[in-house]
């Protein structure tokens, strides 16, 4: 079969106008509505995360979107740079555009009379992929790219210097609550779920804390009648974690074997051991399970490089290929000092409650538990919320005390406390803070609980159910 005739069968809309079903989600992902935004933009538009995040099926959504926007179907090529159908040592980028544009559009690819759209899948895999898109970017053809990449450690390494100005980076990372919440109330058909989440306010907690609250202080009955069926999906949530394709497969146990098999063997195999070209991958992959093991505790270097029976330097660059590939969340002390927070220890999380449970063996959660799950679950949301702000996030510890998140909002911060109890917490943790802290404008501290709302002088208490 001839180049032409496989790409063919690749895009099967070219004669159906239509992607098949099999392709798509029954619901789509937030961030779908920020990508197509991005269509008539000439940069190059960037999808990363881990793998099993729905990348592909994303990319197949944008092309279901074109076609209801009467793009013209041949003028949207789909491929993945791992099809081996497709690319040999002999055939290059070059070749699959150059074939696609005169066999298939009847055009020269230098004299494009409109856009086409070019979506590539694991574009990582293809040889000198930077290079090859950097040129037609550069020539200002009339291509629009939407590329797709397992990790950013592989559109970041040997890329990011050469596309500098010319692509934007869209993250697909794991589910938050409030988005794990509207997929099961897409697969488990519940109406009830889906009026749930048009009551939220439409900002996050983290844009105004006092507003937030006004918000659901307004309708405080309404919250109240979704309260069992949220706790109810919260536990499946913080079991399960927030990978889309667990609601395809939702058998706990293979669900778990699969997070371990697919996630980390090939997450951590080929997308950070071949990258990096690991000589001792067992030790990386033993720092992976050692983070599940102490998921939300913080280290130091040496007491990490003891363990595993390496060198600091050897740990600090493995924190930062695991983070890199979506595996792990660093926390830094909180510090204006940039010095000073450098040479504090570093809190570890599993990036995804699912992986760390499946890492462990953990079919089931108990109380105590369910807090340290609780507590990953909002390092996640407030640091992917930040990241995508310009914001910077950390722990404070200090004088027996300490604050699981602050926010550094430029101008001022936001301490932010877990407590997943029914009692409220005591204050002094945000009195020291403080105190250490003057010349810092502080906002009123936050505290996610398990059902309280309420606001007092000292805080603001929000369910985790109802943060977002």
């Amino acid at each position: 079969m001839n180049l032409t005739d496989t790409l063919s069968k690749i895009n099967q809309w070219w004669t159906t106008d239509a992607v098949p079903l099999s392709f798509l989600y029954p619901a789509t992902r937030k961030e779908l509505s920020e990508i197509i935004s991005l269509l008539p933009e000439d940069r190059i538009t960037a999808i990363i995360g881990p793998r099993r995040t729905g990348k592909s099926i994303l990319l197949y959504q944008i092309v279901q979107y074109l076609l209801s926007e009467n793009t013209e179907n041949k003028r949207i090529l789909f491929f993945s740079g791992d099809d081996p159908a497709i690319f040999s040592p002999s055939v290059s980028l070059s070749d699959i555009l150059n074939s696609y544009c005169l066999d298939i559009l009847h055009e020269p690819l230098e004299q494009l009379s409109k856009t086409i759209y070019v979506l590539i899948d694991e574009v990582h895999t293809i040889e000198n992929w930077q290079q090859w898109i950097k040129k037609y970017y550069d020539q200002k053809l009339n291509i629009k790219f939407i590329i797709s990449g397992s990790s950013s450690t592989h559109l970041f390494h040997g890329s990011r210097e050469s596309l500098l100005g010319r692509i934007d980076y869209i993250p697909i990372l794991p589910f938050d609550f409030s988005q794990f919440c509207y997929f099961w109330s897409v697969y488990e058909e519940s109406k009830n779920l889906s009026d749930f989440s048009l009551l939220l306010p439409s900002f996050s907690f983290l844009d105004s804390p006092h507003e937030y609250f006004e918000h659901l202080q307004s309708d405080r009955w309404r919250f109240s009648t979704y309260t069992p069926l949220l706790h109810k999906v919260l536990q499946e949530y913080l079991l399960v974690g927030g990978y889309p394709e667990y609601f395809s497969n939702k058998d706990i146990l293979m669900w778990q074997k699969r997070l371990s098999t697919d996630i980390v063997n090939q997450g951590l195999y080929r997308d950070v051991v071949y990258v990096y070209q690991i000589k001792n991958p067992e030790r990386l992959e033993q720092l992976l399970y050692f983070i599940a093991a102490n998921n939300g505790q913080d280290f130091n270097f040496k007491t990490i490089a003891d363990t595993l029976h390496c060198d600091n330097e050897t740990v600090s660059k493995y924190l930062t290929y695991l983070e890199q590939a979506y595996l792990i969340l660093i926390q830094h002390h909180f510090s204006r000092n940039t010095g000073k927070g450098i040479r504090k220890n570093k809190k570890l999380y599993i990036h995804d409650n699912g992986l760390a449970n499946a890492l462990l063996h953990y079919n089931e959660i108990d109380s105590k538990r369910e807090g340290f799950l609780l507590e990953n679950s909002c390092v996640q949301f407030v640091q992917n919320y930040a990241n995508a702000h310009g914001w910077k996030t950390g722990y404070y510890s200090g004088e027996n005390t300490e604050i699981d998140i602050v926010v550094d909002k430029h101008i001022r911060v936001q301490p932010i406390e877990v407590k997943f109890r029914n009692h409220m917490p005591c204050v002094s943790s945000f009195t020291v803070f403080s105190s250490h802290n003057k010349s810092i404008p502080m906002e009123k501290p936050i505290v996610i609980t398990k059902n309280q709302l309420e606001e007092t002088n000292q805080f603001i208490a929000i369910p985790f159910y109802l943060i977002h």
